[in-house]
């Protein structure tokens, strides 16, 4: 296939698509429990992965549900979170750094 002068090559795109991620500013507040909750919880590295503050449980696993992961929470940390829109991670985080905080 030839092409004029001129003209583009189909596969080449007109404009560069850019990506936006979400902001990390509530997870960020609480690294020192994502790190942990990361281990504990997902057992995973918490440096191996993006997080934002839209981030929940459902995009680090492949159960139906989330009940396995929210009883780890409660048994790990002694709170419920089932209540937790969509398992938001910076919602969880939030409610683990105020319960720590309770405890002082």
């Amino acid at each position: 296939m030839r092409f004029q002068r001129g003209k583009h090559h189909p596969s080449k795109r007109q404009s560069p698509r850019q990506i936006e991620l979400g902001s990390t500013l509530e997870v960020d507040k609480c690294e020192d429990i994502a790190l942990d909750f990361f281990l504990r919880i997902l057992d995973m590295d918490r440096n191996d992965c993006l997080i934002t503050d839209e981030s929940s449980l459902w995009d680090f696993h492949g159960e139906e549900s989330n009940g396995p992961f929210y009883s780890k929470i409660l048994e790990a940390y002694g709170i419920d979170v089932s209540d937790v829109d969509r398992g938001n991670l910076a919602k969880i985080f939030q409610r683990i750094a105020e319960a720590r905080q309770s405890k002082e």
